[in-house]
């Protein structure tokens, strides 16, 4: 018998959202109604992350057995990235303390899923990081979904965009 199991990526934005102190989801916003890519790992970063997306207000890590959301207050985000120019009159009201939230789902006792991105887009990235060619990523594609085979016996997991 082979079920299947379909996480919205809402569901989990809507769940964290509710944690987080001046952090809001809006379904309607122009920021939710784009699409959401799910970038390979092929070795821009630690060799545990399969993929990563931007997501509203933060970012989602995913992992063989877990997945990690990691969000930032925006408006602190908008503090930090005006800090210092004359223009700025709110960026001196600001305590200099950038208020994250990290929830991570953890998939245990899993066994060892097969992870793989699907709805690849035509676009391809870059990660060109320092002298060390072994730490870059060359091609790394995009994906609008990304599937976990086998997260559980005869248990799939995929995870994109909901709406």
């Amino acid at each position: 018998m082979f079920k299947c199991v379909f996480m919205h990526l809402i569901l989990f934005l809507s769940f964290a959202s509710a944690f987080a102190k001046n952090f809001t989801f809006d379904p309607e916003s122009e920021v939710n109604n784009t699409t959401i890519l799910f970038l390979e790992n092929k070795g821009q970063w630690t060799d545990s992350l399969k993929f990563r997306a931007d997501i509203n207000n933060g970012t989602l890590y995913l992992l063989p057995n877990k997945l990690i959301f990691d969000f930032t207050d925006p408006e602190d985000i908008q503090h930090l990235s005006s800090h210092g120019h004359d223009h700025d009159t709110t960026a001196s009201e600001w305590d200099g303390i950038l208020n994250t939230h990290a929830i991570s789902i953890d998939f245990f006792p899993s066994g060892n899923p097969t992870i793989e991105g699907s709805s690849p887009t035509i676009t391809k990235y870059n990660y060109l990081h320092g002298n060390d060619s072994k730490k870059w990523g060359v091609g790394v594609r995009a994906y609008q979904s990304v599937n976990y085979h086998n997260l559980y016996k005869d248990i799939d997991l995929e995870i994109k965009k909901g709406i």
